[in-house]
């Protein structure tokens, strides 16, 4: 986990995906109609008061770049109760990045600030901590590699995957850990594979079957998925589903029992209302 949350701090990681809409009526500007979510996404931040953990959510529906909103959030605890605190009003995109192609209306990319899926953006960051854009020919740091070519065959041609985790360590209930080092996700063909150098085509497998608890629930409705961690004794994923306005989490920490060695565990909880999750900014919600 120290050795992740480190990684992540070095790569000013963010994990996210992000929800395809499928109707006209899904596309239509967000000023007609309530602020709704199409993704979400995970990054860290240098502060004034030092490394933060924050998730943005993006509403990309409007068709002009300045219609686009996003707030941030930020983690305040993660444990018995989570706790977290929006970070100023919701802004267009246009304040997070210049440019912003107006013809991304909700899914934009699958994990890293840099690892958007328009063939020619990508966010990067500058040392003010600012976005800024850049593309995936001049940006050396895409880390696209550990897609590898085969994600372009297939039932999975031309198709992006939604997010990838990185780091999970799955209890299995006897002592003994599995430890996924990058899953990549597509949620909405229900698929997903441990990434690493040579991985084939044969290594992808249903999500049902990616841990012993992931079976049960609805994948294909899974807008993005954001993974958050608090030293090395808690981490939690969320999985977002904005279209049912929903959402759950696997709670990962470490049993600590008196007198016994500390054991790995995992909570798969079930359904909640976002609503639960937090009091949305005003114009934020269900639609």
């Amino acid at each position: 986990m120290k050795k992740r949350i480190a990684y992540l701090l070095i790569a000013i990681a963010t994990i996210a995906s992000c929800k395809k809409q499928g109707t006209d009526d899904q596309l239509q500007p967000p000023s007609a109609m309530k602020n709704t979510p199409t993704c979400a996404y995970f990054n860290v931040e240098q502060t004034s008061q030092g490394w933060r953990q924050f998730i943005y959510f993006f509403d990309l529906r409007s068709k002009e770049t300045a219609s686009k909103k996003y707030f941030k959030m930020e983690l305040k605890y993660i444990g018995v109760k989570d706790s977290f605190e929006i970070v100023g009003s919701p802004r267009s995109m246009d304040s997070l990045s210049k440019g912003f192609p107006a013809e991304i209306q909700s899914h934009i990319g699958y994990g890293w600030v840099h690892q958007w899926t328009n063939s020619s953006y990508r966010l990067l960051r500058d040392g003010s901590n600012q976005f800024y854009k850049d593309t995936i020919v001049r940006n050396p740091q895409s880390n696209i590699y550990f897609l590898h070519l085969f994600y372009q065959t297939g039932s999975l041609a031309g198709k992006w995957p939604q997010s990838n985790l990185d780091a999970v360590v799955e209890p299995l209930g006897n002592g003994q850990v599995r430890r996924h080092f990058r899953t990549i996700f597509w949620f909405k063909e229900g698929l997903c594979y441990d990434a690493h150098d040579g991985a084939t085509m044969a290594e992808m497998k249903s999500i049902n079957s990616y841990t012993r608890g992931s079976a049960g629930y609805d994948w294909t409705n899974v807008s993005s998925a954001v993974q958050i961690g608090n030293g090395s004794q808690f981490q939690n994923i969320y999985f977002f589903d904005f279209t049912n306005w929903r959402y759950f989490k696997w709670e990962f920490y470490v049993n600590n029992i008196p007198g016994s060695i500390s054991q790995p565990a995992v909570i798969y909880h079930g359904y909640k209302s976002l609503d639960e999750f937090m009091t949305w900014p005003e114009g934020w919600g269900k639609k």
